[in-house]
């Protein structure tokens, strides 16, 4: 009986982000895979049940966080009159999710048509729109759902193309920047 190796998994998870962000999920190849990481096709297999298995652990990792991130009540945590102290470590986790996982964060952004990954930008819109709601303006009955949902997207996508247009010593500032104006809206 062989045993799988840690250091060839990672060889095959560090070859197929390259392929994927080189590439795209759906033109990646396994054999171009398995070349990256000087090993034998049939060993992925040995690893993996198939490419989609493979971006799966490939992202896993950025899922992981991103879903506790996504999900975390940093206002319950620290207090509602406790803004500025949110938006900063807001900040400081994004900038640091971004460092932390650049090629699988590109990965999930771009290319993931028809996989498991397909709804997931959906499901994180739809966090962020549960957040507005409760701390939205006294008004809120009157504001129509459509509204949330573009402010939503508004706000990952501002976040998005800092992380992937500011200088990096920039990004934890713009971001910060952009979660000050957010703020003044829900509060």
């Amino acid at each position: 009986m062989q045993y799988l190796k840690d250091d060839v998994r990672e060889r095959i998870v560090d070859a197929a982000l390259d392929e994927f962000v080189e590439k795209g999920f759906n033109n990646a190849s396994m054999r171009e895979i398995a070349q990256r990481a000087q090993i034998t096709v049939g060993n992925i297999y040995r690893y993996f049940k198939n490419k989609e298995d493979l971006l799966k652990q490939s992202l896993s990792p950025l899922i992981e966080v991103i879903d506790v991130f996504v999900n975390r009540d940093y206002i319950a945590e620290m207090g509602l009159s406790r803004h500025d102290e949110v938006r900063e470590l807001i900040a400081a986790n994004i900038t640091k999710l971004y460092e932390d996982f650049p090629r699988e964060f590109y990965v999930l952004r771009n290319g993931l048509k028809g996989t498991l990954y397909n709804a997931y930008y959906d499901n994180v819109v739809q966090s962020v729109i549960a957040k507005m709601k409760r701390f939205t303006i006294s008004d809120a009955a009157d504001i129509d759902p459509m509204i949330y949902e573009i402010m939503a997207r508004n706000q990952i996508e501002s976040i998005i193309y800092i992380l992937e247009h500011a200088a990096s010593e920039d990004v934890e500032r713009l971001v910060k920047q952009f979660f000050g104006l957010s703020f003044r809206v829900f509060k």
